[in-house]
């Protein structure tokens, strides 16, 4: 799948298409990398870290400010180093504790905290 997402919402905003829908309130569009969704898939051009807003000890994705820590990193995976991260290491940890009933006492713990 190559996607088309992005072009179909760029689409039915820029067409005004959604100004009367009852259920939608407001609109808003950002800059890539200045909003709380953080669009990475075009940077695929060139790692993550090469681009400054990506810290590769600490795995986090910055906004272009380079001091926000982007609150949803959106197509993170189209990032090598990051995508092994979270395939090498993260999602076997995730796996293991699914299986083994960790995740669930972890899950409750975090609740009893609330």
């Amino acid at each position: 799948m190559t996607g088309a997402d992005q072009g179909f919402h760029n689409y039915l905003y820029y067409s005004r298409k959604l100004q009367n829908a009852e259920s939608i309130r407001e609109i808003i569009v950002w800059e890539q990398g200045k909003g709380i969704v953080n669009n990475l898939g075009a940077l695929r051009t060139k790692p993550f870290k090469d681009w400054g807003f990506y810290n590769e000890n600490t795995f986090e994705v910055f906004n272009w400010d380079l001091k926000t820590l982007s609150p949803v990193a959106h197509q993170w995976d189209r990032d090598e180093h990051l995508h092994n991260h979270y395939q090498r290491d993260l999602f076997k940890k995730w796996t293991n504790s699914w299986k083994d009933g960790t995740y669930k006492n972890n899950q409750e713990a975090k609740a009893t905290l609330k």
